[in-house]
């Protein structure tokens, strides 16, 4: 009878959750149990008793996630209050900033060294231009001077700014190659002296040595290592190219 009762109240409720309540008498709630063909009479008060306690057996699912979200969302706070050692919030950023000063570091080490390489390349190129010019005797038969050398040597390079003002060549005969010397041409300050620079193309079978100077701004705004000229205020790097040879049997 009991068992009988208390599925009738599951019934009782599930009609109330849907808004289809029961047929109430003014003795209280009357039920009827199909299987066992009985039926039972319930006060008002212990019908009310029994629909509630189904209610709360059968809470709706919402209201149980609800519960249980609020339960876990203090419980995590309160947890994670007292160990920040192990709160993995933000990790990503704390990553990159320790890793984004060498990494930008690299990236303009490579990028400055590849433009500066590529440039050293194509001043090689042009001194060697310049000195077949001298070699051959075109550029004594021609009475190139100074600076139209050196135009004709910037002609045939890239990446150097201010080329005709700031490259600067020197121009030296010798006797025999194992005289031939380097002297510096540089200043206390870093920068090529006007005064230590020589031009001069000889004449034929005589030994040249034909050297090009740029001092090479450094763009960087980290300490790459490519600047090798720390005589200036500011990092530059001393780009030069040298050819040396014997000038052809040519006539004057």
């Amino acid at each position: 009878m009991q068992a009988s009762a208390l599925t009738v109240c599951e019934r009782l409720s599930a009609n109330f959750h849907r808004n289809a309540g029961p047929v109430q008498s003014a003795e209280g709630y009357k039920t009827s149990d199909p299987v066992n063909e009985t039926s039972t009479q319930f006060g008002q008060d212990q019908s009310l008793e029994a629909i509630v306690r189904v209610s709360a057996k059968a809470a709706p699912a919402n209201g149980a996630k609800m519960i249980k979200r609020l339960f876990r969302s203090g419980f995590d706070k309160k947890q994670t209050e007292g160990d920040f050692a192990s709160d993995e919030k933000g990790s990503v950023a704390v990553e990159f900033a320790l890793t984004a000063i060498p990494f930008f570091v690299l990236l303009f080490a490579i990028l400055e060294a590849g433009i500066v390489f590529f440039a050293t390349a194509t001043l090689d190129q042009a001194v060697n231009d310049a000195g077949r010019l001298i070699r051959t005797g075109q550029a004594q038969t021609a009475g190139v001077t100074e600076q139209q050398l050196t135009q004709t040597i910037c002609d045939n390079v890239v990446l150097l700014s201010g080329c005709t003002s700031n490259l600067k060549i020197d121009v030296r005969v010798y006797s025999n190659f194992s005289s031939v010397a380097f002297p510096s041409v540089l200043g206390t300050d870093g920068t090529v002296q006007a005064d230590k620079l020589a031009f001069s193309m000889g004449n034929a079978g005589d030994i040249v040595l034909v050297r090009a100077f740029y001092v090479w701004p450094i763009w960087s705004p980290f300490p790459t290592g490519i600047a090798n000229n720390g005589g200036t205020s500011s990092p530059t790097r001393l780009i030069q190219s040298s050819i040396a040879f014997r000038n052809e049997p040519f006539t004057s």
